[in-house]
């Protein structure tokens, strides 16, 4: 199952903007969010993102809890959320996750930032 994830997990998210790294052992998987995908510089923690992200995922529509950390870098800045599915997770139910998980980050950045997405889920500006 761990592949299934990673497979769903990197197709709808590396392309992002705000996707630093996607990333895994087994059936843990972290995102980290960054400003810049080209330099992979990390919001200011006064935004709280990784927070923002996973609010917005303990609420209608969603209902998904994407656990939140901060301070990947330097101990004090960096954003990410972690997903771990049990061990007794389906095809069906990682497919779930990932569809649930992915429109929480994208509908966060929307709303967030403003971002407009293009039908292929790609952002048209970036700030």
């Amino acid at each position: 199952m761990g592949a299934a994830l990673e497979a769903g997990l990197r197709k709808r998210l590396t392309d992002k903007w705000y996707v630093g790294n996607v990333r895994s052992v087994g059936l843990f998987w972290g995102i980290e969010f960054v400003q810049s995908k080209e330099s992979k510089t990390p919001f200011e923690p006064s935004r709280q993102v990784a927070m923002g992200v996973h609010k917005l995922g303990m609420q209608e529509p969603h209902m998904i809890s994407l656990y939140p950390g901060t301070g990947s870098v330097e101990g004090v800045r960096g954003d990410f959320v972690l997903l771990a599915p049990p061990y007794t997770i389906t095809l069906e139910e990682v497919d779930l996750l990932v569809q649930k998980a992915v429109n929480t980050i994208n509908a966060y950045f929307k709303k967030d930032f403003g971002v407009l997405f293009e039908k292929d889920g790609s952002a048209k500006f970036t700030p």
